[in-house]
């Protein structure tokens, strides 16, 4: 059983979990890839930027496209 106020650390270790994987499997993938010639490396640099990208997403949570609160949203144009 866990300790009361635990459940906000437990979440925290489950969304970093996947992260750490994503990881280690992408800096195992970008290794393989150094000793390749120019065009698998840079299919293998396109794959990272990816793969970071979503752990960029799972640590800091969506991005969102609504302004924020008491902004006005911008018109579009008059035609």
């Amino acid at each position: 059983m866990l300790p009361p106020g635990s459940g906000a650390a437990v979440v925290r270790a489950a969304a970093v979990l996947p992260a750490v994987l994503i990881v280690v499997f992408t800096g195992l993938l970008w290794l393989i890839g150094l000793p390749c010639n120019g065009e698998r490396r840079q299919y293998v640099t396109g794959l990272s930027k990816q793969a970071m990208g979503v752990v960029g997403q799972l640590l800091r949570g969506p991005e969102t496209t609504s302004p924020p609160p008491g902004r006005p949203r911008p018109r579009p144009p008059a035609l």
